[in-house]
This record gives C-alpha cells, structure tokens and sequence, in this order.
C-alpha cells in the first residue's frame, strides 16, 4: 500500500488508486449532492500522505476548510483506519491564499512578469499573456485585438517602454497608426481605454498581494507537505475569475519548464472547472488550461478536476484524463458527454453511463486503466479533514498560525 491511495470500499474489500495514476490526471463527475467534492479531497488527503503538495483552486469556498481542525475522531469512528487518520493529520500543512481579498495570504495576478526562457519559449508566452488580457477586457478570443496586444506586449517586454496596464495603454496611444496593421483605429483606441480601466476600482484589487511562487506552494516545511488553497470567492466576477486562473497557470507552466520530473511532484485540483472551461465560449484561461492538461504529465504535475456540469465543458479538455470517477448524473446532455468521452475506456460505456442516474451518494464507478481492468465500484471513505464552505469572515477567523504562514 506505500503508492496505494485509499479511496473507499466495495463489497470485494479496499479500493486503491496508484498515486503515479494521477500523471494521466483524474476527473470527478457527478450531480450535485453526489459527494464528487468529498471523492476529490479523499484524493487530495491521499497525495498528501504520500508527501506530494496539492494547490486547490477553490471557486466557491468548498475547499478553505482544508484549514479547520481535522475530525481526526469522526473520521475514525466511520471506519477510517487510525493509521491512515494519524498519517494524514501528522503531514498535512494548509495555507489559505485570497486573490482580491487581505482575509488570508493576498495573491497577485498581475501578468506582466519577466519573460523565461528561449527565443520561442517567450514568444509562447507573450501569446498567453496576450490572450489572457484579451479575455479580462471582453475581447476574449477576438483575434485582432489579441494580435494588437501581442505586438505591443512584445515591444512592452523588450524595448523595456512602459510598464503595467498603464504602460501598455500608453503605448497604443503613442503607436496607434503601427498597431491599424492588426486592427482599425477606433479599435485600438478603445483597447488602450479598457487597459486603464484596469487600474482603477476592484480591478485593481486583483494586482495587489504578493507575486505568484509556484515553487513555494510546492516546498515542504518542517517535514510536511503543503495543501495550498487558492480561495477565488474575493474576486468580484468569473471574468476576474477566469483572468486569475490564467495568470496563475501561466507561472505553473513557466515552472514546470524550469523543473522537469518523470515522478508526480506536485497536484492541482480544481473544483467546479466548468466555468473556466466552456466548449464553445473562449474565456482567458481556456487555453493555457488545455495546453497544461496536455503537457504536465512530462513535468510530473498532475490534475484533478471536478464539475457537476460535465456537459458545459471543453470536450478536447477531457480528452486528456485517464481516471475518472462518476457518480450520480441526472441530465441526459452530461450523460451523453461522458459517455462520448470514456467510450474509448470502457466498452460497455453507454450501459455504464445509463446505470449513472441511480447512483447513491458517495458511490461512484472508477475507469482506472492505469490500476484495473473494466469499472470498479467504490463507497468513498470518510473525510479526516473537515467538509464545509467558508466565506471571507470565516477565513479572517482562522488561528493565524494556519493562514499567515510567512511566504
């Protein structure tokens, strides 16, 4: 059981996951009331056991809770073995993160951070920068407007001309005839206008905090293993959402370039993913996203989403997960989503995903072919940690020591 993750139970005994399973990435399906929440924190306490850091985004405060006192005595008492109980609880070290807000470690998005890397290195991220702005100024996908943004931020970035969104916007002032090759002069003029507009009012909030540090939220400390919480709740709109999403993926991909690992290093599990993944609709994370999914098993990343709404997101996104949990899903349309997605994995697939609608809470059917032939039926465990959502004044609330960790 040393790289077995103990997920729940069936009538056969224990059900295990293999944590290098989680480099093809998992996903958890199911309706709300499911219990596909409680199935991803198992899996999160698991990977802290076996020692590897987790970042959870967290978009409604389901996962802050992560910082309470675990329920060492409940989890016992519901069959948790004491062992695995003690385990969790002797290596786990939470810290609460707030993008937009003071209630716990402020986070800031700010995307203008020095370029990495080689020649095309950079230009790929100027491009994702370019994009990400796009999307937080309502131009998402608008392929002049990122082209004009593209060209700016490159000259931004090397001719060292300006600084910032005010920057950025006194550059297209100052250049607008260069920048009608991408788009017209009205156009322009508009995107250098929208660019101030980030400056001012809760926009602003979103580049306060400290910079982003991958390598922190991944660093043990004093022998345990850090559970950072991103709490996504403080910013005021999905769109800041999205933008923060963005900015943070962006400097995971820039560090998991820098630090290359064949063995699982690190997890990111994200809780309601649909939002920031639609199939049709271009938000300012959907591409890096999807461009992550795609390469950080080469890194030794792994990532755990979850969603109750498996049929509003990016199909190709959940092309590139080889675990999934299903549970309860009642709306025909999601059920035909999973079902086109996991027919290469299972293939009696429509069946299973029929069989679906009955599900009982907590029970969830595991497509693993990383760690088992055909389905495996699995009654999650208990959680040790606690299981509720916090709001900013609980946060603020939280004994210092937990949150205020000195990063």
């Amino acid at each position: 059981m040393q790289n077995r993750m103990l997920i729940g139970t069936n009538t056969t005994g224990d059900v295990t996951l293999g944590i290098e399973s989680l480099l093809r990435h998992m996903a958890c399906l199911g309706a709300s009331g499911s219990g596909k929440t409680v199935l991803c924190k198992v899996v999160v306490e698991e990977a802290i056991r076996k020692g590897v850091p987790v970042i959870a985004l967290d978009p409604q405060g389901d996962l802050a809770s992560f910082a309470l006192p675990t329920e060492h005595g409940k989890a016992g008492r519901k069959g948790v073995p004491l062992a695995v109980v003690d385990d969790y609880c002797n290596k786990v070290e939470p810290v609460i993160y707030t993008p937009g807000s003071t209630a716990g470690i402020q986070l800031s998005a700010n995307p203008f951070r020095p370029l990495t890397g080689d020649t095309a290195q950079q230009i790929r991220q100027t491009a994702l920068i370019a994009k990400t702005i796009a999307g937080l100024i309502g131009y998402g996908g608008k392929q002049e407007v990122e082209a004009v943004l593209e060209s700016a931020l490159a000259r931004q970035f090397h001719r060292k001309e300006g600084s910032g969104f005010e920057g950025l916007a006194s550059l297209l002032e100052r250049n607008g005839k260069y920048y009608t090759r991408y788009a017209s002069g009205p156009m322009v003029a508009k995107v250098a206008r929208l660019l101030r507009v980030q400056t001012v009012g809760s926009r602003r909030t979103l580049m306060a905090g400290k910079p982003i540090d991958i390598g922190a939220m991944f660093e043990p400390r004093d022998g345990r293993t850090r559970l950072s919480v991103i709490y996504l709740n403080g910013l005021a709109t999905q769109e800041d959402k999205n933008f923060f999403v963005s900015v943070f993926t962006q400097e995971l991909y820039r560090w998991m370039l820098d630090n290359p690992s064949e063995d699982l290093q690190g997890l990111l599990y994200m809780d309601e993913v649909a939002p920031f993944l639609p199939p049709v609709k271009q938000t300012a994370c959907k591409d890096i996203l999807k461009l992550v999914f795609k390469q950080a098993r080469k890194y030794g990343i792994g990532y755990l989403i979850a969603t109750q709404n498996p049929g509003d997101i990016d199909y190709t996104a959940l092309a590139q997960f080889g675990t999934w949990g299903l549970g309860r899903l009642i709306a025909r349309q999601d059920r035909d989503k999973v079902e086109g997605a996991i027919k290469a994995l299972a293939p009696d697939a429509k069946e299973l995903v029929t069989s679906l609608a009955g599900s009982k809470i907590g029970e969830f059917m595991l497509l693993s072919p990383d760690n088992f032939e055909g389905v495996k039926q699995v009654y999650v465990r208990w959680l040790i940690s606690a299981h509720k959502a916090l709001d900013e004044e609980a946060i603020r609330a939280l004994p210092i020591p937990i949150y205020a960790i000195d990063l």
